[in-house]
């Protein structure tokens, strides 16, 4: 009985310990059937003669099954190098040499699918502990890498660009770290320095070396201020190479990090070779240069030009305007009138380059002066009323009652607009009316809008994007039926521009053409007379008016010109009043007879041998000061019509500037006014 009863507490041990074990296996195959990465459980089988090794599958997970697309049945008790692509050499001698050894191993392979490309796996092989002398057995772990492939391959295409961008702008990176002293360079920093790869350790030190001696105080200096002022540095400088000693600029750039106590830790940066930006910058400056030195010869050679064409033109149109006045026949008459007219065109071509001369080369200032808008439509008016009686046409203008007409602005700018765009009006109206008018600009506040319309030939859709263009009409047959250079528009909207304001236009062919542009509208604090307009103030000298006790006596004029003939016009325009004419051709001899003789005013020419006009008054008026004598007047008479001209005349000490060519009635309303 007590046999019988030891067998049964055998049996129940050895039920309980194989359902245990059952339990255990049921687990451990449902954890493995659970892992979504594929698993394999490998037997190594030796050939008959062991000269060969086959690695049986004898078990695997679902996962492992679908990751190479086929059944579980058709893939136990196969070679696993039918699946798997890896090193299988030196898997086996690991293997061998390290029988006994549970360590695992990783090795990268890829997996052949049934369809599609192969999967890049990450294999850990690991040994299974079995009983007995039978054949070895391993599990493998095959992990789907091919997010990390995809990373490893963008971080390679980053590096790359990255390599190629640095390369391409010729821009090397480094990394200082400030508590060690080493340092970390990008491959094109080696290329700027000129230093063999692999062959010189980077250092702060060795960098500062190359660094040219005299710029190592600039470099130092914006090292110290990164470290210290915890701001990034920016800095210029020139290093010789490391192997060719070729000195290169370079543009050095970058920020300081800090630890949590504030402390600098380490300096990133970038080193760019700057040698041909400096290079392309000193070709810019030297054209700049050159392009100033062009311009000024330009200005020069427009002054020169002004002055030889205004000097004869003065001459000629002088003697024209005496000829008008004798006894002529009715054909000699029209005659001369032809001849003058042609002057005032040729005249109007001169004064319209000088203009647009100016006005490119930047020398166009704009004056913020008090000024009535009344009085220059008024001026406009009287200027083309003898055009608008010879066309029959009407002409008007019109201030809306909502704006002021005292203004401040530049009033000879705005003349001047107003005068080309009605000129142009009237060259292209026959029939009809011109009108101008002035008002607040609905679309913009603080603005005046000025608008010129006219009822003439219009402009043709297909040439209205040259209006404003230089030296540009509507159409090539304008400039031989309508004369004119095509400057006039260029000319206004330059000058519209410069004061802040718009210029566009209308049209239509055959039905007229309204032009319209806007200025700032500041109106006047204080209602004043509006002052005479004068670029740059200046101190004139105190003139002695001649108010002659005898009403017979002449008033002496002392005439300084080089040129014959201008001095013969002079004397011909004054010759039947009551004027004493004095002559010297040059400054030195105007200077001699003004310490030997009485005068009641000089006209003094600029340009001139010997001694030109503007040293001739500075002497007079030293000498005048030095022998307590009263300032005479001095006009300057000049063919430089430029504005700089003028001021230079008032700088010199004239009262006054004529500028050739110049008719009798100017000349009589100078005198008069300095002599009354």
């Amino acid at each position: 009985m007590s046999d019988l009863s030891s067998l049964f507490h055998a049996y129940n041990e050895l039920s309980d310990t194989f359902l245990k074990i059952k339990t255990g296996r049921d687990f451990l195959e449902k954890t493995l059937q659970s892992i979504r990465e594929g698993l394999f459980v490998i037997e190594v089988v030796p050939s008959a003669d062991a000269s060969t090794t086959s690695l049986q599958i004898r078990g695997l997970n679902p996962a492992a099954a679908s990751m190479l697309d086929r059944d579980e049945a058709a893939l136990k008790n196969t070679d696993l190098r039918q699946w798997i692509d890896t090193d299988y050499v030196f898997l086996l001698n690991h293997l061998h040499t390290q029988i006994g050894s549970e360590a695992p191993l990783t090795l990268e392979g890829q997996l052949r699918k049934k369809y599609g490309a192969p999967i890049p796996l990450e294999l850990s092989w690991a040994p299974v502990q079995s009983e007995g002398q039978g054949s070895p057995f391993f599990v493998i772990m095959g992990r789907d890498i091919r997010w990390k492939k995809d990373f490893e391959k963008e971080l390679r295409l980053k590096e790359e660009l990255l390599k190629e961008s640095q390369s391409m702008s010729k821009t090397g990176s480094f990394r200082w770290d400030l508590i060690s002293g080493k340092s970390l360079w990008s491959e094109e920093e080696y290329n700027i320095l000129g230093v063999p790869h692999r062959e010189t350790t980077p250092s702060y030190d060795f960098f500062r070396s190359l660094v040219l001696p005299e710029d190592l105080e600039i470099f130092d200096k914006a090292i110290s201020e990164a470290r210290h002022n915890i701001r990034p540095f920016h800095v210029d400088f020139r290093l010789k190479k490391y192997t060719s000693s070729e000195i290169i600029w370079v543009r050095c750039q970058g920020r300081t990090e800090y630890n949590e106590a504030g402390h600098a830790v380490c300096i990133y940066g970038t080193t760019q070779d700057v040698t041909e930006l400096r290079r392309v910058e000193r070709s810019l400056i030297a054209a700049k240069d050159e392009a100033l030195r062009s311009s000024q010869a330009k200005t020069e050679f427009l002054a020169r030009m002004s002055h030889e064409i205004r000097t004869p033109m003065n001459a000629i149109m002088g003697m024209a305007e005496l000829l008008r006045e004798t006894k002529l026949d009715k054909d000699q008459l029209h005659y001369v009138t032809i001849f003058c007219k042609a002057g005032e065109v040729l005249m109007s071509l001169l004064n319209d380059i000088l203009d647009l001369s100016k006005i490119e080369a930047g020398e166009v200032s704009v004056e913020n002066i008090s000024f009535d808008l009344n009085k220059i439509m008024i001026d406009v008016e009287e200027m083309m009323r003898s055009r608008a009686a010879e066309k029959g046409l009407r002409y008007s203008f019109e201030i809306h009652p909502s704006i002021s007409p005292y203004l401040m602005g530049d009033p000879n700018k705005v003349r001047q607009i107003l005068v080309n765009l009605v000129g142009n009006s009237f060259k292209f109206t026959d029939t009809g009316h011109i009108r101008i008018t002035a008002g607040k600009n609905p679309s913009k506040k603080d603005s005046l809008l000025i608008s010129v319309s006219d009822s003439g030939v219009g402009i043709p859709a297909s040439k209205q994007h040259v209006i404003f263009q230089k030296f540009s009409q509507a159409d090539s047959s304008i400039t031989r039926r309508y004369g004119g250079t095509g400057l006039g528009l260029a000319i206004s909207k330059s000058l519209v521009e410069l004061m802040g304001g718009q210029i566009w236009f209308k049209s239509r062919e055959g039905r007229g053409t309204t032009f319209f542009f806007t200025l700032p509208y500041r109106e006047q604090q204080y209602q004043l007379v509006t002052p005479k307009s004068v670029t740059v103030p200046l101190p004139k000298p105190s003139v002695s008016i001649l108010t002659p006790t005898d009403s017979l006596r002449k008033i002496r004029i002392l005439i300084a010109d080089d040129t014959d003939d201008n001095r013969t016009l002079f004397s011909h325009f004054l010759k039947n009043g009551p004027y004493e004419i004095i002559e010297a051709e040059n400054g030195l001899e105007a200077l001699d007879k003004i310490k030997s003789q009485q005068f009641d005013m000089i006209f003094m020419d600029v340009q001139m041998p010997e001694m030109d006009g503007y040293a001739a008054t500075s002497h007079i008026r030293q000498w005048e000061k030095a022998h307590d004598k009263s300032a005479l007047p001095i006009i300057a008479l000049t063919a430089h019509a430029l504005s700089e001209d003028r001021q230079k005349s008032l700088r010199a000490g004239c009262n006054d500037h004529i500028a050739k060519p110049f008719k009798r009635d100017t000349l009589l309303e100078v005198i008069s006014r300095y002599s009354s």
